[in-house]
């Protein structure tokens, strides 16, 4: 399975948003592996290049499917993080 930071990247990539492609590809936006994860309000704020504004409603979709949950980590990226960070938390 390919992990959701990886799959965001790609999405990211492929609207041209390649800087923040680079963060989320490190992790930058993980529900695990950092507590930056607030893309949509990055999102929403994102100016893009005049070159490419015909990208808009695609960014619009992509917001909509964040905020719906579509882009969270999965069960299994979780108990990833339990493992390795999450166990320590209950000490």
């Amino acid at each position: 399975m390919i992990p959701t930071k990886e799959r965001l990247a790609q999405r990211l990539h492929s609207l041209g948003l390649f800087d923040l492609e680079a963060e989320a590809r490190n992790g930058e936006f993980s529900d695990f592996d950092c507590p930056k994860a607030a893309l949509v309000i990055l999102l929403s704020t994102y100016e893009l290049p005049e070159p490419a504004k015909w990208l808009r409603p695609q960014l619009v979709e992509l917001i909509e499917e964040i905020k719906a949950g579509d882009w969270d980590d999965t069960t299994e990226e979780g108990n990833e993080w339990f493992v390795r960070e999450g166990k320590d938390l209950l000490k």
